[in-house]
């Protein structure tokens, strides 16, 4: 993520990031950064104010706190589970907040929209992605934003295209990636591919490597260490 942040911050463009739990304390690249552990609502009340306050036009929002009604994948299907309870009477409300700032501000027919998780969930009451669960490796990833096709599904995508994709919609160079001449990959450059088939008109597949595929498909090692993880991954890269 620092990418996306270093390089806008570069172009002169204000960025934010906000979220609810302590692990994503370290991302202070952003120009506002902010963490507040425990409320998803103080989250968007902080992006709203950068927004609105400080002129900020890339805005990346954590909310956490879902994860503290999940009881099993059981919740996700049943209207009246905690789980979705939390999506409709607090997520929701915070979306359209959040909807709101960026229509009053008159930013709303220009704004690109990624809607997104960096994970998938397991199969246990437990909040948890496990590697070994195919499920957690399958998150949510919506696209939405003008010139973009409405209603349909792309054939696949991976979250590191995310970042490339963005530096197209803001109209910077590409990210370089891994440069440095003691990264040892034969190929340098960065894990993922910009995703031009989003636009209407465009054909419906694109060349992607597919690493993450790969990596579950060609039965590399799912355990619960992330090193294995770590090195299947970087082989694949190779």
């Amino acid at each position: 993520m620092d990418d996306i942040f270093l390089a806008t911050t570069a172009a002169g463009i204000k960025s934010v990031f906000t979220g609810s739990d302590n692990n994503y304390a370290v991302y202070t690249t952003p120009t506002y950064h902010q963490i507040f552990a425990t409320s998803d609502t103080m989250v968007v009340d902080y992006a709203i104010m950068n927004l609105k306050a400080n002129g900020v036009r890339l805005l990346r929002l954590h909310l956490q706190r879902i994860r503290d009604v999940w009881t099993g994948p059981a919740g996700m299907t049943d209207a009246q589970s905690p789980y979705l309870q939390y999506l409709i009477k607090t997520v929701d409300p915070l979306l359209g907040q959040m909807f709101q700032a960026l229509k009053d501000i008159g930013v709303w027919d220009d704004t690109y929209f990624v809607f997104t998780a960096d994970h998938g969930m397991g199969t246990m009451t437990a909040s948890a992605h496990t590697p070994p669960e195919p499920s957690a490796w399958d998150p949510v990833l919506i696209f939405s934003g003008p010139g973009l096709k409405k209603g349909t599904t792309i054939p696949y995508a991976e979250n590191p295209d995310i970042p490339v994709t963005l530096m197209h919609w803001f109209g910077l160079p590409p990210l370089k990636g891994h440069t440095a001449a003691n990264v040892m990959l034969a190929q340098k450059g960065t894990t993922g591919v910009f995703l031009s088939n989003l636009y209407a008109g465009a054909p419906a597949d694109i060349p992607h490597p597919k690493y993450i595929d790969q990596y579950i498909k060609g039965g590399l090692q799912t355990t619960e260490d992330y090193a294995p993880y770590r090195d299947g991954m970087l082989r694949l890269i190779k």
